[in-house]
This record gives structure tokens, C-alpha cells and sequence, in this order.
């Protein structure tokens, strides 16, 4: 249990480095992508086939878009208080302006 999690913090940590650097519609549209192959490998394949498919891929995407998905609210955040900040600082040097 101990080398599942050690394995699974590590596949998280790749996520995030990799949402960093991926613009969020490319991950969208891999995630899309993956998502039609999911579907149709559930329709077209054997039931094994499609749950082996489901397992082996579909749960490691879903947890890269999860990640990537917090990853890209947490720098809309630092962007929104980078710009909030600014905002401020630029009030108060307006003020000594004047």
C-alpha cells in the first residue's frame, strides 16, 4: 500500500509539472480525445477488453485532468491577486500624485 502511494504522489507531482506547461485546450482536447476512445473501445470492444481499457487509461487521465483542473484554478487565482495588488498599488500612487 505504501509503494501505491509512493507511485501515486508521484504521478501527481508529473501532473502538475506537465498542467504547467500544456495550454488548457490542449489538455481539453486530450482529454476529449481520450474520452471518445474510452467510449467507443466500451461499445466496440469485448467487455474485458473495454474494462482493461478503462482501467490502463481511463483512471490515469482522469486524474491528470483532476490535477490539471487545480492547477490551472490556482494560477487564475495568483493571477487574480497579482492583478488585485496592482490595482491597489496603482490607487495609492495616484494618490501621491495629486
Amino acid at each position: 500500500m505504501y509503494l501505491l502511494g509512493v507511485y501515486l504522489s508521484s504521478y501527481v507531482d508529473w501532473c502538475k509539472a506537465r498542467a504547467r506547461t500544456m495550454s488548457l485546450w490542449k489538455i481539453l482536447f486530450l482529454e476529449l480525445l481520450v474520452t471518445l476512445g474510452l467510449i467507443l473501445s466500451v461499445i466496440l470492444a469485448p467487455f474485458y477488453v473495454g474494462l482493461a481499457c478503462y482501467v490502463l487509461i481511463g483512471v490515469p487521465f482522469t486524474i491528470f485532468g483532476i490535477v490539471a483542473h487545480k492547477e490551472e484554478q490556482r494560477q487564475r487565482e495568483v493571477l487574480d491577486d497579482q492583478n488585485r495588488q496592482l490595482k491597489k498599488t496603482r490607487k495609492l500612487l495616484k494618490g501621491f500624485r495629486n
